[in-house]
């Protein structure tokens, strides 16, 4: 699943709930270089609950993309919605990468509930850390169904292409965002997700990245840059998009453009913004801003963290006018929108796509980074 490639180009798909993003990277002289990209809606049920509903309507648009956009195709990475995949934080002793691999799958029985031999398993070794005296380090397993597995393979293989390499929708978000999350300092002292365990005497930057696409919404905490918790919320952009739709009684397509173009959120003690708006969304905006800091507020009882100290939006709907402001607000943190494109060289032809859907992105360019960049 999480297996690393290096070549000299590759594409990044990611086969979202409201849109296909495709990302080509190839190597340049000075690190990666983003070449290529495009965005197409999907087709209404053609995903289902994250499940790829019709694989031959996927396929097609794929296939379409990769002609229109002259694509080339060396190495190819695909990714599985969090919300079909089991992720959790497993402490080991320290021992050999062989006997590590054998102690993990041993080990992977007490986390997922189905059979082992209808799940695909992988792992990384996340740290290594001081416990008690005890040289230990921090695994993260990653479980799957093979089901969703043999989906995306069936997708890849109508469309043309070789599928080389799997990740997590999340977890490639994260990757794009590595750049970011290492600015970052050390600082001086001063439904629930899973919260790896901390080190003794453990102290640096905690950072939050929330992605908001359009069926979930994932909240990751990093320490130090390496991931310490995670948490998928089915509060996302058609929640959003289903009120805007039965309030103006549009189809889900026009409600959809409707969120785009005109939505813009009010903020307290300001005119400024769309106030019809506010009023049918708020509530479900406070609503996922509630789980949101019910997930922070569970990360730091679980690891005994006083703070975080701050925050990175990115995925669709983050790109809702002033959600950033009204989060910031909302949880006393600064909130900045990601920027998956930090050491990266843009070369496009088609620059404004990636002006307007950015944070689109963020999943299809950490896919494609892993094929250009050595792990």
């Amino acid at each position: 699943m999480f297996r690393f490639g290096s070549s000299n180009t590759s594409l990044g798909i990611d086969i979202g709930n409201s849109s296909i993003k495709v990302v080509q990277m190839k190597k340049g002289p000075n690190g990666p270089q983003l070449v290529g990209l495009a965005i197409e809606p999907v087709p209404e049920n053609a995903l289902v609950d994250g499940a790829i509903n019709d694989p031959q309507a996927i396929a097609n648009i794929i296939k379409t993309i990769r002609k229109q956009n002259n694509l080339q195709v060396d190495n190819t990475v695909g990714a599985l919605a969090a919300q079909n995949a089991i992720l959790r934080f497993v402490p080991f002793p320290v021992m050999p990468d062989p006997e590590l691999e054998i102690a993990v799958r041993n080990e992977a029985e007490h986390y997922v509930p189905y059979p082992l031999d209808e799940v695909t398993l992988d792992f990384a070794k996340l740290t290594q850390y001081e416990e008690e005296g005890m040289a230990r380090c921090l695994v993260l397993l990653v479980v799957a169904q093979k089901e969703y597995v043999t989906q995306l393979q069936t997708v890849f293989k109508e469309s043309g292409i070789s599928l080389d390499a799997v990740d997590i929708d999340t977890l490639a978000a994260l990757n794009s965002l590595e750049a970011s999350l290492k600015a970052g300092k050390p600082l001086p002292d001063g439904q629930e997700g899973d919260a790896a365990p901390v080190a003794e005497g453990d102290k640096g930057e905690v950072v939050a990245v929330i992605s908001i696409g359009a069926r979930t919404t994932n909240v990751n905490i990093l320490k130090n840059g390496v991931l310490r918790f995670t948490r998928p919320i089915p509060i996302a952009g058609n929640n959003i998009t289903a009120l805007i739709q039965n309030v103006f009684k549009e189809s889900f397509a026009e409600a959809e453009r409707t969120k785009i173009e005109e939505g813009v959120l009010g903020l307290s003690g300001s005119e400024e913004g769309n106030q019809e708006f506010t009023e049918i969304v708020q509530t479900t905006i406070e609503e996922l801003a509630g789980e949101i800091r019910r997930s922070f507020d569970y990360f730091k009882a679980q690891t005994r963290e006083p703070l975080i100290h701050r925050v990175i939006l990115t995925g669709g709907t983050s790109k809702l006018k002033n959600l950033d402001v009204f989060l910031t607000n909302e949880f006393g943190i600064d909130v900045e929108m990601a920027d998956p494109l930090q050491g990266i060289e843009v070369a496009l032809p088609n620059p404004e796509v990636l002006e307007d859907y950015l944070q689109d992105f963020t999943v299809a360019i950490g896919l494609a980074l892993r094929g250009v960049v050595d792990a």
